[in-house]
């Protein structure tokens, strides 16, 4: 699970939504090699550069980086839901968080 959010206004971080999307991606570079069955969630939170605005659609979306979003997720493995699998003791959950 990928969570990146650079903000917007006078704190704006860069480069934390390429950090996390290179993280991942990696990551499920090597799993994928290693025959090993993975899923990647990205919660990524990107505002326009030139309009400072959000374009996350951070509303509408459930990967939107929301802490109510992130506990839904993370409720969602922890009991199984409709689109998600419930994770095992067997299972790795990796939180990756840049912001």
């Amino acid at each position: 699970m990928g969570i990146g959010l650079n903000y917007n206004g006078v704190n704006r971080l860069e480069g934390t939504i390429n950090d996390t999307a290179e993280f991942c991606t990696y990551y499920k570079y090597i799993l994928d090699k290693k025959g090993i069955d993975n899923e990647v969630f990205y919660m990524l939170q990107m505002v326009d550069p030139e309009t400072n605005n959000d374009i996350t659609n951070y509303y509408k979306s459930e990967y939107a980086p929301s802490k109510t979003n992130v506990k839904n997720l993370l409720n969602a493995f922890a009991d199984g839901s409709s689109t998600h699998q419930k994770i095992t003791k067997n299972d790795l959950l990796v939180i990756y968080y840049s912001g």
